[in-house]
Protein backbone atom coordinates (compact mmCIF):
# COMPACT_ATOMS: atom_id res chain seq x y z
CA UNK A 1 0.00 0.00 0.00
CA UNK A 2 0.92 3.37 -0.54
CA UNK A 3 0.01 6.50 1.18
CA UNK A 4 0.97 9.70 -0.54
CA UNK A 5 1.84 12.77 2.18
CA UNK A 6 -1.10 14.74 1.26
CA UNK A 7 -3.28 12.28 2.00
CA UNK A 8 -2.07 11.01 5.59
CA UNK A 9 -2.38 14.80 6.51
CA UNK A 10 -6.08 15.52 5.19
CA UNK A 11 -6.80 12.02 7.18
CA UNK A 12 -5.30 14.00 10.41
CA UNK A 13 -7.09 16.76 9.57
CA UNK A 14 -10.39 14.85 8.85
CA UNK A 15 -10.04 12.97 12.40
CA UNK A 16 -9.12 15.83 14.52
CA UNK A 17 -11.86 18.16 13.13
CA UNK A 18 -14.03 19.03 16.05
CA UNK A 19 -17.30 17.53 14.48
CA UNK A 20 -15.87 14.24 14.09
CA UNK A 21 -14.08 13.89 17.39
CA UNK A 22 -14.94 16.54 19.87
CA UNK A 23 -12.38 14.66 22.59
CA UNK A 24 -9.46 16.20 24.12
CA UNK A 25 -7.48 13.78 22.44
CA UNK A 26 -8.50 13.76 18.82
CA UNK A 27 -4.85 14.81 17.16
CA UNK A 28 -3.45 12.49 20.23
CA UNK A 29 -5.71 9.41 18.46
CA UNK A 30 -5.24 10.63 14.92
CA UNK A 31 -1.32 10.79 15.03
CA UNK A 32 -1.25 7.39 17.05
CA UNK A 33 -3.17 6.11 13.83
CA UNK A 34 -1.71 7.76 11.45
CA UNK A 35 2.00 6.32 12.92
CA UNK A 36 1.19 2.84 12.26
CA UNK A 37 0.77 3.57 8.46
CA UNK A 38 4.99 4.11 7.89
CA UNK A 39 5.31 1.20 10.45
CA UNK A 40 3.46 -1.45 8.35
CA UNK A 41 6.26 -3.15 6.22
CA UNK A 42 3.82 -2.90 3.35
CA UNK A 43 3.09 0.51 3.11
CA UNK A 44 5.27 3.38 1.16
CA UNK A 45 4.77 7.10 2.03
CA UNK A 46 4.98 8.67 -1.16
CA UNK A 47 6.65 12.30 -1.55
CA UNK A 48 7.15 14.29 -4.37
CA UNK A 49 10.25 13.77 -6.51
CA UNK A 50 12.11 16.70 -9.18
CA UNK A 51 9.54 15.32 -11.93
CA UNK A 52 6.23 16.12 -9.59
CA UNK A 53 5.75 19.73 -11.08
CA UNK A 54 5.82 18.90 -14.35
CA UNK A 55 3.12 15.81 -13.98
CA UNK A 56 1.30 17.80 -11.82
CA UNK A 57 0.74 20.59 -14.40
CA UNK A 58 -0.32 17.90 -16.83
CA UNK A 59 -2.69 15.86 -14.44
CA UNK A 60 -4.52 19.45 -13.93
CA UNK A 61 -4.40 21.04 -16.94
CA UNK A 62 -6.11 17.08 -18.80
CA UNK A 63 -8.62 17.11 -15.92
CA UNK A 64 -9.44 20.87 -15.54
CA UNK A 65 -8.31 20.76 -11.87
CA UNK A 66 -9.39 24.00 -10.00
CA UNK A 67 -9.70 24.91 -6.39
CA UNK A 68 -10.27 21.85 -3.99
CA UNK A 69 -9.71 19.68 -7.04
CA UNK A 70 -5.56 20.24 -7.08
CA UNK A 71 -5.13 18.66 -4.03
CA UNK A 72 -6.71 16.22 -5.55
CA UNK A 73 -4.28 16.45 -8.77
CA UNK A 74 -1.94 16.41 -6.33
CA UNK A 75 -2.35 13.04 -4.86
CA UNK A 76 -2.96 11.73 -8.64
CA UNK A 77 0.79 13.28 -9.58
CA UNK A 78 2.30 11.75 -7.16
CA UNK A 79 1.08 8.55 -7.53
CA UNK A 80 2.09 8.99 -11.15
CA UNK A 81 5.34 10.03 -10.36
CA UNK A 82 6.11 6.52 -7.99
CA UNK A 83 4.60 3.94 -9.98
CA UNK A 84 1.56 3.84 -8.67
CA UNK A 85 -1.46 3.37 -11.12
CA UNK A 86 -4.35 2.53 -9.09
CA UNK A 87 -5.64 4.23 -5.57
CA UNK A 88 -8.60 2.84 -3.41
CA UNK A 89 -10.59 6.03 -2.50
CA UNK A 90 -14.41 6.65 -2.07
CA UNK A 91 -13.81 10.19 -3.43
CA UNK A 92 -15.40 10.09 -6.20
CA UNK A 93 -13.81 13.53 -7.58
CA UNK A 94 -10.98 11.45 -8.01
CA UNK A 95 -12.80 9.84 -11.17
CA UNK A 96 -12.16 13.02 -12.85
CA UNK A 97 -8.73 11.76 -13.45
CA UNK A 98 -7.94 9.18 -16.65
CA UNK A 99 -4.42 8.77 -15.50
CA UNK A 100 -5.04 6.68 -12.48
CA UNK A 101 -7.56 4.23 -11.92
CA UNK A 102 -9.69 4.43 -8.83
CA UNK A 103 -11.11 1.37 -6.98
CA UNK A 104 -13.91 1.90 -4.27
CA UNK A 105 -13.62 -0.13 -0.75
CA UNK A 106 -16.91 -2.68 -1.93
CA UNK A 107 -14.65 -3.56 -5.47
CA UNK A 108 -11.31 -3.73 -3.67
CA UNK A 109 -12.85 -5.92 -1.11
CA UNK A 110 -14.83 -8.49 -3.62
CA UNK A 111 -11.65 -8.79 -5.57
CA UNK A 112 -9.59 -9.83 -2.56
CA UNK A 113 -11.53 -12.28 -0.69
Amino acid sequence: MAVALWAAVWVSDMVTHRTIDPGPDALGRGSRALDALPASPSTRLLSPGVRFWPILRAVAERSRARGNLVHDAQIVAVCLERGVREILSEDRDLLRFRDIRVVGLDQFLSRSS
